[in-house]
């Protein structure tokens, strides 16, 4: 997905491939339909392993930034990483680049390097499955990939004595994905039908890419304790938000169909 407003682009694509996954637009008759925001469909393959990049190309305008945050979250926050770019010296001749392909799992003091992968859902057939609340709270989260990027400034954290250095990793095992059971209104009514599970890549290595985390609400800039995010100030500390809804699409609703493929 290119936003040529800011220079940026997000694509979703195999892991193994160069080419990303096909996006759909929300056909204009839909309450989906958006055609002011960074929002588009795409055709997950069950099994898949999957990569989100990340890319500043050089007509990104940093104004008086020196870094861009990028935050990826995944169903909703329940998979979240991030990333920080710094300003190049020569901001006309550099792409900025970055995939988020794996991450460290950290369980009961071990450490395992682990991939994202399309799964299908287990479908319930029973309408009291979810409360009315519960289910509108699983529509906003599942099947959701999510990056947020803003312009800022990062600074080191002064320490203090009375402060120890080391940190303590936590087990993340809870985090990683949705429920692999849903309802069918979800799950085909609603074009839902995959969700994200993990998928070991190095079992045993101690090889660190992306600690998983979950975003502490109001402060999901600061996941590294070593250092403060500012915001840049004025419109220049807008988010700048896409937004892909995956799905498998044998199972949902016809109507995606008819929208139009980027």
């Amino acid at each position: 997905m290119w936003d040529p407003r800011t220079g940026i682009e997000v694509r979703i694509k195999p892991h193994s491939a160069r080419d990303p996954y096909h996006e759909w637009t929300a056909p204009s008759h839909t309450k989906l339909y958006a055609p002011d925001r960074n929002e588009a469909f795409i055709e997950g393959v069950g099994g898949d392993r999957f990569v989100v990049e990340v890319i500043v190309h050089p007509l990104f305008q940093w104004k008086k930034a020196t870094h861009l945050w990028a935050v990826l979250s995944i169903d909703g926050g329940t998979l979240a990483l991030d990333v920080c770019f710094e300003r190049p010296v020569d901001q006309q001749a550099i792409t900025l680049t970055h995939d988020f392909r794996s991450f460290t799992q950290v369980d009961a003091g071990s450490h395992n390097k682990c991939g994202f992968t399309f799964g299908a859902v287990d479908m319930v057939d029973d309408p009291s499955f979810h409360t009315q609340d519960e289910q509108e709270a699983e529509l906003a989260r599942r099947g959701k990939i999510q990056v947020i990027l803003q312009r800022g400034r990062v600074k080191k954290r002064k320490r203090t004595k009375s402060k120890s250095a080391s940190s303590t990793a936590t087990d993340t095992t809870a985090v990683l994905s949705m429920p692999e059971q849903t309802t069918k209104k979800i799950a085909m009514d609603n074009g839902r039908s995959f969700y994200t599970k993990w998928v070991l890549s190095c079992p045993g290595c101690t090889c660190h890419d992306t600690v998983l985390q979950t975003l502490p609400s109001g402060n999901h800039r600061e996941s590294d304790t070593t250092k403060t995010w500012t915001e840049a100030k004025d419109d220049a500390g807008d988010e700048i938000v896409f937004n892909f809804f995956y799905t498998d699409w044998s199972m949902s609703c016809q109507w995606y169909h008819s929208g139009n493929p980027n």
